[in-house]
């Protein structure tokens, strides 16, 4: 079983695949101990960044076990739990509206129901952006009840400022609450920052 802190696996697995275009589209595997995508990786790291400022500790870690059941696209976890998740993608290709593609990438798999969806994360990455960003709430409205997932958060980078070399992600939380939290990652160092948490 693969496990880190979410620095060191950045600076382990990422920090040379990032230059290179196309990267977060990638889906072949990092490495054969941890057979995930660098997207899937990305989305690891900023969700332990987001944990430990939520429960103001740098306890948590990312991590990939092979005996985890299907679908298996890593965890992240501290010393009291365990968070599986299954990431899906939007793509820029993707000629839908933003908003659609994401309701219809959670109808998809929210319809194979508790044997799939229970005990596990859904992290949706937009690799798009939408015109109508007062719409994001669409999603949180849409699922209400019946969720078969723990927890579904929707990444999206909100900036880049290339001189500092940080990337700011946002992490909104639409099941089973509705919040908006932002990481600063560092694409120098993996290190990640919580400028702020906002519930909406």
């Amino acid at each position: 079983m693969y496990q880190s802190n979410p620095q060191a696996a950045f600076q382990t697995f990422l920090s040379a695949r990032i230059s290179r275009e196309g990267w977060f589209q990638d889906s072949r595997e990092l490495a054969p101990e941890l057979p995930v995508s660098a997207r899937e990786l990305l989305g690891m790291i900023l969700l332990a960044y987001r944990n430990n400022h939520l429960d103001r500790s740098r306890s948590w870690t990312v991590g990939y076990d092979p005996d985890a059941s299907e679908p298996n696209d890593g965890f992240v976890s501290n010393d009291q739990q365990r968070i599986d998740l299954e990431h899906k993608l939007i793509a820029y290709q993707d000629e839908r509206d933003i908003i659609e593609g994401i309701i219809g990438t959670y109808d998809r798999y929210a319809a194979n129901g508790l044997a799939y969806g229970q005990h596990r994360t859904l992290i949706i990455h937009a690799n798009k952006q939408s015109p109508h960003l007062e719409r994001i709430s669409d999603l949180h409205q849409h699922i209400r009840e019946g969720c078969p997932f723990d927890r579904v958060l929707l990444i999206s980078l909100i900036a880049e400022i290339e001189n500092d070399d940080i990337c700011h992600f946002q992490i909104s939380e639409h099941f089973p609450e509705l919040h908006n939290r932002q990481v600063d990652l560092s694409l120098r160092t993996g290190e990640g920052i919580n400028p702020y948490c906002a519930e909406q």
